[in-house]
């Protein structure tokens, strides 16, 4: 589990707690993603926000992971679940290698381009560091950063 869902699910329980006290009426059949909406929308304000500052890896992280699973989705048609798996084996890849922190600067920096070398090197077994996978990125539309 990111450390982003757990924030998302007590955003569930509030949102769930002022519905049942009449407070809100909540019309949506996936408050789940009312609840991802709201999460991410604070955490990119906060990120925007505090630009002078050393963004904190435990909102960061979880954050681009998330984006890089939903446009794992989008692209390749995988479930929201088998995405997001992608994403933590292809992070915990890189943790072999880099720190966290380090690992952020390059998913800051390459954004949804990781998501392609994500799901070349998890699901396809490929190395993403080869040529093979600047010509596989080409022929599959690469991602403007």
């Amino acid at each position: 589990m990111f450390l982003s869902e757990k924030y998302i699910e007590k955003i569930s329980e509030v949102l769930k707690k002022m519905e049942e006290s009449g407070d809100i009426v909540i019309t949506t059949t996936v408050p789940q993603n009312l609840s991802q909406e709201l999460y991410e929308s604070i955490v990119k304000c906060w990120l925007d926000e505090n630009t002078d500052f050393e963004d904190p890896i435990e909102f960061s992280i979880p954050y681009l992971l998330n984006g890089f699973a939903k446009t794992i989705c989008a692209r390749f048609g995988v479930t929201e679940e088998e995405a997001k798996e992608i994403m933590r084996e292809y992070n915990n890849y890189r943790l072999a290698s880099y720190s966290p922190k380090e690992n952020a600067e390059v998913y800051w920096h390459h954004g949804d381009d990781i998501a392609l070398r994500a799901y070349y090197r998890i699901k396809l077994g490929n190395d993403d560091l080869g040529i093979e996978f600047l010509d596989w990125r080409k022929q599959n539309g690469a991602i403007d950063t």
